[in-house]
């Protein structure tokens, strides 16, 4: 009886959601009013709602609330300035980048992955009754967020955190410079992250759901996230893998092995690539952009910076696995970091064979500080774990 109430709570406050949304929306579409104040008005009804659900949640809302005010009204946003932006724009709201795509051509093998991203953002666009980019970005921003606090809430549910770890964690990825950064631009990545979490977060109610009836619609939610994460990203599974032998490692740990000796064998035989890259797709992981080059710390200083503390704290993390002896099937955590690795350079070393205008002498010369985005947060989260001494459940867990 619980249960059905508390499902019927959560359908109606989804409805509700966007029934807001929407009166929000069409309000700004009688009277007019600049984008600005579409843009603070929707994100400080999101900021509401998270007083009623979480206080650390509320807290990062406001937080945002009170930087968005800065970077709205000073023009810091322009969602157009990547080259892969500009494919999306095209693609959702002029005439299409590729013109003559249909569905006879994706039965041929075409990917409908520009498609597919520029459906969301059109989505995103319809959902809000705006074709501002700006409001779409943000609205990218309260994704953001939202996946976030799915992670953190899974974090404390499978490794015990504390509040407070909670508390920090949710902001260290609300507020990371690599997320951020690709936040407030048209890219895919940003989608991948949030659906990469929602993606586990609902496989773990999956697990927990006792009625079939909601069984079934959890999976059918999950095949859907799961066919347009593929869309997006094609390597999106291989994401998930990662995601879910980080909070489920004794559940999937042959399916994870398998995976690991398939993709290992795909990068070295079918891709003809070389060993010693793989290190360097674990460093693209934890280091990009490159810390040590001196140009990164004048182009991108904050990212720079994360990437160094990340690095540091990750090393600091290894160390304390080999002093301590309950941490030490914490190394499963670095299989999960080297498959990450495998995963990326496999990603370059395709793009390499198959795109002939991508010429590269390493592999660290593509887009690593993009792709590695959706993995953000599994770093993130296994430094908190594993320095957090009250955290005895990690041995258990990783066993």
């Amino acid at each position: 009886m619980k249960a059905k109430i508390k499902n019927i709570y959560i359908i109606s406050f989804i409805i509700s959601y966007i029934f807001i949304i929407k009166i929000f929306s069409l309000f700004f579409e009688i009277i007019y009013s600049p984008y600005e104040i579409k843009i603070l008005f929707l994100f400080l009804f999101f900021t509401f709602i998270s007083l009623l659900r979480n206080k650390s949640l509320f807290i990062t809302y406001f937080i945002w609330f009170v930087v968005l005010n800065i970077l709205v009204w000073f023009n810091f946003i322009d969602p157009l300035s990547s080259p892969d932006s500009i494919k999306y724009y095209k693609e959702a709201f002029g005439d299409g980048y590729y013109k003559s795509t249909s569905f006879s051509d994706i039965i041929h093998g075409h990917i409908p992955t520009i498609e597919t991203t520029a459906g969301i953002i059109k989505t995103i666009s319809l959902l809000l009754s705006s074709v501002n980019l700006h409001v779409v970005v943000c609205f990218n921003l309260i994704l953001v967020i939202e996946s976030s606090y799915f992670f953190c809430k899974l974090l404390m549910k499978r490794f015990s955190i504390s509040n407070r770890i909670f508390t920090i964690a949710l902001i260290l990825l609300s507020f990371s410079p690599s997320i951020i950064n690709q936040t407030f631009v048209l890219q895919k990545d940003i989608y991948v992250y949030s659906l990469s979490i929602f993606f586990v977060f609902y496989l773990n109610i999956l697990f927990e759901a006792k009625k079939i009836k909601s069984k079934l619609l959890i999976s059918l939610l999950l095949f859907f996230i799961f066919i347009v994460g593929c869309l997006v990203r094609l390597y999106y599974p291989l994401i998930l893998i990662s995601y879910l032998a980080f909070f489920f490692y004794n559940k999937i740990k042959v399916l994870f092995l398998m995976s690991f000796i398939a993709i290992l064998s795909i990068y070295v035989f079918l891709l003809n690539g070389n060993i010693i890259d793989i290190f360097l797709g674990i460093a693209s992981t934890t280091s990009t952009p490159n810390f040590i080059r001196f140009t990164n710390w004048i182009d991108y200083p904050i990212i720079t910076l994360e990437s160094l503390l990340i690095t540091i704290f990750l090393s600091l993390s290894l160390l304390s696995i080999i002093l301590n002896k309950h941490n030490k099937s914490c190394r499963h955590f670095y299989i999960i970091l080297i498959f990450i690795g495998i995963t990326l350079v496999s990603v370059s070393q395709n793009r390499k064979l198959v795109d002939s205008n991508f010429q590269t002498t390493s592999i660290l010369n593509d887009n690593m500080t993009r792709k590695k985005l959706p993995f953000i947060p599994l770093l993130i989260g296994f430094i908190i774990i594993s320095i957090n001494s009250k955290n005895y459940s990690i041995n258990n867990h990783y066993r």
